[in-house]
């Protein structure tokens, strides 16, 4: 006689951060907890259905037969509560309650008025800002909100493209001096090294400084440009960033192809959510005024 185990949907949240994780401790962070719950709890599960749900593998855990199914079940289940979830949210029209913005913290740094104006503007929206290059995922509501820089945003959000960044060379003071600018294959150069994909750079320096010598690669934006300002090599940065700094010189103009789009983008679900359309309107309107200073017309 089969025995009816009655599921819980918190048992599968763990379930399907080690098929997604495939350790441990990946597991424990994506759930917030300690390696030793996620051990716990996913073998009280298998005590209590009777069977294995994961083999342990030199490459990390990997789902048996049934294993696989209860994930796929699981991922099902969880789409359908994430939806609700977000149908739930979308029809707020309050001006208050808590909104988690993913954005890099480069955008943090540079329209930093622009955040605090919105705090001043809804003071009882709670505004979180999760500030890193990592993308969140806005569809499982790991945000709710999305700025980021990118000419190619996700298919599966909508929004707006707010900015658009330019970029052009910049080498310290110290090192190209305040006269004629010496030949760019004279120069010293920050690079990015072969997994931050900069193709554009590689494919730039190719063809303008074929000969130039690379002091250093990185792969870092925050890396690249305190090299830069410390006079290490030249290298590409945002005119917004360069042209603030009083330690770097311009020695180019804004650069056609290398320039990147702002976006603020959401959920489909969640477009209608009163202080989700505010911060929306919001940064719209702020980054806006920066629109000199992005092209570098403000040097």
């Amino acid at each position: 006689m089969c025995k009816y185990v009655q599921m819980n949907w918190d048992d599968l949240r763990f379930v399907l951060a080690m098929e997604r994780a495939r350790t441990l401790s990946s597991a424990a962070s994506q759930l917030g907890v300690t390696h030793t719950t996620v051990a716990r709890r996913i073998r009280a599960l298998e005590e209590r259905i009777g069977t294995r749900l994961f083999d342990q593998r030199p490459d990390g855990f990997e789902p048996t037969s049934a294993g696989a199914r209860l994930c796929h079940a699981a991922a099902k289940m969880e789409e359908e509560v994430l939806a609700l979830d977000r149908d739930i949210l979308g029809r707020d029209m309050r001006l208050n309650g808590p909104l988690l913005v993913t954005t890099h913290d480069l955008f943090v740094r540079w329209f930093a008025p622009v955040w605090a104006s919105f705090v001043q503007r809804y003071p009882e929206v709670r505004l979180e800002i999760a500030s890193s290059a990592k993308i969140l995922n806005l569809a499982r509501r790991d945000a709710d909100v999305a700025v980021r820089l990118t000419n190619g945003p996700p298919e599966n959000l909508v929004g707006r493209r707010i900015g658009y960044v330019d970029y052009a060379l910049y080498g310290a003071t110290s090192l190209v001096g305040e006269g004629a600018v010496p030949s760019l294959s004279d120069l010293p150069w920050v690079g990015w090294n072969q997994r931050s994909g900069a193709k554009l750079t590689w494919k730039w320096m190719k063809k303008h400084a074929p000969n130039a010598p690379t002091a250093v690669v990185v792969d870092t934006t925050e890396v690249f440009s305190s090299l830069i300002r410390e006079g290490v090599g030249v290298g590409h940065l945002p005119c917004i960033a360069g042209d603030a700094d009083p330690g770097l010189r311009r020695i180019s103009d804004p650069i056609p192809g290398f320039g990147m789009e702002i976006w603020v983008l959401t959920h489909p679900d969640l477009r209608n959510t009163a202080r989700i359309r505010a911060f929306m309107q919001h940064v719209a309107e702020g980054v806006g005024e920066y629109k000199d200073s992005l092209a570098g017309r403000s040097a």
